[in-house]
């Protein structure tokens, strides 16, 4: 009974009423539950069963401390998880889309690592639109280039040649060209 807080005597009475065994705790008791006992739906006995509020809870109040620590030590161990695996790996997708910004907007049209490398985030959707958008502008380059190409092959005096240099210039006027840089891996 002292292993067992919360529980201060539980008696077995024959059919009759009398107790047949009996077992008693350290510390009194309050309420008592009565439970028959049935054979063939005869009743050949009953247990009664006496509790003690007080020392359940203090039992109870004892465990508060440990199972609070736990709970910080568990916080602080999933926290560290989460910040070393996840963060890691979303900084390190961040800084290669930062990268790969920063070469876009320097004039090299290039998606950098494949959006299939860095799963289904929000980072990799991000890769995504960044290469689908420089393909659009390196397919819409490429054109432009072509049609100077043309009107150069048919400008037999030379008189355009000034206007369509100057606008392939405003349209990328960034080195290197696009069309020696793009690259399409995904």
């Amino acid at each position: 009974m002292a292993q067992t807080p919360g529980i201060s005597r539980i008696v077995l009475r024959g059919p009759d009423g009398r107790e047949a065994r009996f077992a008693i705790g350290p510390s009194p008791g309050g309420e008592t539950v009565s439970v028959p006992i049935q054979v063939d739906s005869i009743q050949v006995g009953q247990v009664d069963v006496t509790t003690a509020p007080a020392t359940l809870s203090t039992a109870l109040s004892a465990s508060y401390l440990p199972l609070a620590l736990a709970v910080v030590a568990c916080s602080i161990v999933a926290g560290l998880c989460g910040a070393f695996f996840a963060g890691s790996a979303l900084a390190t997708s961040r800084i290669r889309l930062a990268d790969a910004l920063a070469r876009n907007a320097e004039g090299e049209l290039d998606s950098g690592p494949g959006a299939a490398r860095l799963g289904q985030g929000a980072i990799a959707r991000a890769y995504r639109a960044t290469s689908a958008g420089v393909h659009r502008v390196a397919d819409k380059w490429l054109a432009l280039q072509a049609y100077a190409e043309e009107l150069l092959a048919v400008d037999f005096e030379g008189a355009l040649r000034a206007d369509v240099e100057r606008i392939r210039r405003e349209a990328m006027p960034r080195k290197p060209t696009p069309s020696a840089k793009v690259g399409r891996g995904s």
